[in-house]
């Protein structure tokens, strides 16, 4: 269902709110970042802040969450004929392209290290993470019914393992890009009969 112009404005609001409040957790640290900060920065008031979040944790939660709803969004756009591994991977476009730039990649990872030391935040993640790939079972699994659910789930767990095992490469000049190595990652575990992932 597309979203109406209401939805589109909160969500966008919803994403600078995110970027302008990981900058200040970056430049001057999470804890001692506060609300009122946030807001002036982003030109709401503190009031207006909190119709889109409730607290600094629902604003990291938030962003975990658009970042996940974009991945779904994306799965639902590719073409229905297409190979479901080749859909999956072109769901990582965007996270390719986010983990390919230092900048946002350095912004990633400080977000990972507060969320890390938050048992709330931490617990809250691996949630959302298991919705995620729930959601993107379902999008599947209404797309390709003839495809076993076993298979679907099992196809979606593997195609974030091969991402996270790209992740964990380090990063070298001149070495292969992000894209090609999750490309990689993936042919090795290709469904038979499936397209070429870089296709």
């Amino acid at each position: 269902m597309a979203e109406n112009l209401r939805e589109r404005t909160r969500r966008a609001v919803r994403k600078e709110l995110s970027a302008v409040a990981l900058d200040l957790f970056l430049e001057q640290g999470y804890e001692a970042t506060t609300i009122e900060q946030i807001a002036t920065a982003a030109g709401l008031s503190r009031r207006s802040f909190f119709r889109y979040f409730a607290s600094k944790e629902a604003l990291i939660l938030g962003k975990l969450e658009i970042g996940n709803e974009d991945m779904v969004q994306a799965l639902t756009e590719r073409p229905p004929q297409e190979p479901i591994w080749t859909s999956l991977r072109r769901v990582f476009d965007d996270a390719v392209a986010y983990q390919s730039d230092s900048r946002q990649r350095e912004r990633g990872l400080r977000l990972q290290e507060i969320i890390g030391a938050s048992p709330m935040l931490a617990g809250a993640q691996a949630t959302q993470f298991a919705a995620l790939q729930s959601e993107l079972v379902a999008v599947l699994r209404e797309r390709s019914p003839q495809t076993p659910e076993l298979e679907i789930r099992s196809l979606v767990s593997a195609a974030f393992a091969c991402l996270q095992v790209a992740l964990a490469v380090p990063a070298q000049d001149g070495g292969p890009a992000l894209g090609e190595i999750l490309d990689r990652s993936m042919a090795a575990l290709r469904p038979l009969g499936a397209q070429d992932t870089s296709d």
